[in-house]
């Protein structure tokens, strides 16, 4: 499997093709960094929202909003492997523009994508 590759992703044949015909070729972590090299769509229903990043228990991923319609804090679940990757290397306490959508129900933003917000 290709980690950061979902199958509706355009590089997602090929990568898995060249593995089955090289398989030495594939990476020993499984990501190919494919999603790295393609800029993500986002869905039209994304929002921007702003706050401050913590790790919460767990490695759980959590915004300390800015927002004064949202929670105070808000769990943060990534749904593309982009959005994955950025979450593992989040540094704590950076404010972030975090585009995805509220689950108002569930208490957590699906994650599509995540700028770091310049603190000059």
């Amino acid at each position: 499997p290709c980690f950061d590759l979902l199958p509706n992703d355009h590089t997602w044949l090929e990568q898995q093709e060249t593995f089955l015909r090289i398989p030495e070729s594939y990476p020993t972590s499984g990501f190919t960094d494919s999603s790295k090299k393609v800029q993500s769509t986002l869905p039209p229903n994304s929002s921007v929202f702003y706050g401050q990043y913590q790790q919460g228990a767990n490695t759980s991923h959590q915004l300390l909003c800015t927002d004064e319609d949202m929670p105070q804090t808000i769990g943060l679940v990534a749904i593309t492997p982009l959005a994955a990757g950025q979450l593992m290397t989040l540094t704590e306490n950076k404010k972030l523009a975090v585009h995805g959508t509220h689950n108002r129900g569930g208490r957590w933003i699906l994650v599509d994508h995540i700028k770091y917000i310049d603190q000059t």
